[in-house]
C-alpha cells in the first residue's frame, strides 16, 4: 500500500466532512453539552434568558409569559446515559430556541422524541415552530416510571426563508413535555430523471439518461468544444498522471 497516497487521501476526507458538518449549523440536539456533575440528576433554569444549555437559550412560552422554570435532566433522557429537557416545570409557561445557519428556501426535517414528565400524569401539548410553520404534539401520558416514559418520535417540517438562518423554538402549551434527541435535516430536492436539475426547475422531464442538459433540463445541447488551454490542461493532466504511477510503482518497492 502506498503510505504517502493514502494519508493525503485522508486529509482530503477529513477537511470534506469538517466543510459538511460546518454548513449544517445546529448543535447539541441530544442536549448532552454541559452535563451536570456526578450525583446531580437535573438542573432549573430561569424561564427566560439562560444559556446553561449549550447551544440553546430559554425565552418566553406560547403566550409570551415566562413562568416556572426549564428543567435540565439526566435521570430519565430517551438516549441512555444522557439528558434532557422538560419544559413548564412548576406549573410555567416557557420555551427554548436555536439559531442555526440553513439554506435558503429550502425544506428542513426537524426530527425529535416526545414524553410527558413521568410523574405529572396528563397528557403534555408542546408546540413547535419555526420559520413562520407552528405545530402542536400531544405526548403520551406520564408512566409514573421514570425508565419506561414511552418516548414517541415526531417530525416537524418546515422551509427556511431567504435570511441564511433558522429559529427553532420548543414550547409548552398543556403539562410538562419532554423532549430529546432533536436532528435536523435539509430535504434534498426532486430530481426524478437525474440530470441534475431539480424538479421544480425543470421544463423538460423525463430525459434521457445520460443526455447532457442546460439550465432548463432540457437536451440537445451540443457539448462544449475543447478550447486550447483547456487541450492544455488535460495533456498536462496525464503527465502528472503517468508521472505518479512511477511514483507509486517507486515507493512501492
Amino acid at each position: 500500500m502506498n503510505t504517502r497516497l493514502c494519508l493525503v487521501e485522508g486529509w482530503m476526507l477529513l477537511a470534506l466532512s469538517a466543510t459538511s458538518f460546518a454548513q449544517i449549523g445546529f448543535q447539541n440536539g441530544s442536549f448532552d453539552s454541559p452535563g451536570l456533575p456526578s450525583g446531580q440528576p437535573a438542573q432549573a433554569l430561569d424561564p427566560s434568558g439562560s444559556t446553561f444549555i449549550t447551544g440553546w437559550t430559554t425565552v418566553p412560552g406560547y403566550n409570551g409569559t415566562a413562568s416556572g422554570a426549564v428543567e435540565y435532566v439526566g435521570a430519565w433522557s430517551q438516549d441512555p446515559g444522557g439528558y434532557c429537557v422538560e419544559l413548564g416545570y412548576y406549573s410555567g409557561v416557557n420555551a427554548i430556541k436555536q439559531t442555526f445557519s440553513t439554506t435558503p428556501s429550502r425544506p428542513h426535517l426537524a426530527s425529535f422524541w416526545l414524553a410527558t414528565d413521568p410523574f405529572n400524569g396528563p397528557p403534555a401539548i408542546l408546540r413547535v415552530s419555526a420559520a413562520g410553520t407552528s405545530s402542536d404534539y400531544q405526548a403520551p401520558p406520564g408512566s409514573g416510571d421514570s425508565r419506561a416514559m414511552g418516548w414517541q418520535q415526531q417530525s416537524f417540517v418546515f422551509t427556511s426563508d431567504n435570511t441564511g438562518s433558522t429559529t427553532l423554538w420548543f414550547g409548552n402549551v398543556v403539562g410538562i413535555p419532554a423532549i430529546d434527541s432533536i436532528t435536523i435535516t435539509e430535504v434534498p430536492e426532486a430530481d426524478s430523471d437525474d440530470d441534475g436539475v431539480p424538479d421544480a426547475q425543470d421544463h423538460c422531464p423525463n430525459t434521457a439518461p445520460g443526455a447532457i442538459v442546460d439550465a432548463d433540463g432540457c437536451s440537445g445541447v451540443p457539448a462544449p468544444a475543447m478550447s486550447a488551454p483547456m487541450m492544455i490542461g488535460l495533456a498536462m493532466g496525464l503527465i502528472l498522471v503517468g508521472l505518479l504511477r512511477v511514483a507509486r510503482s517507486r515507493w512501492s518497492t
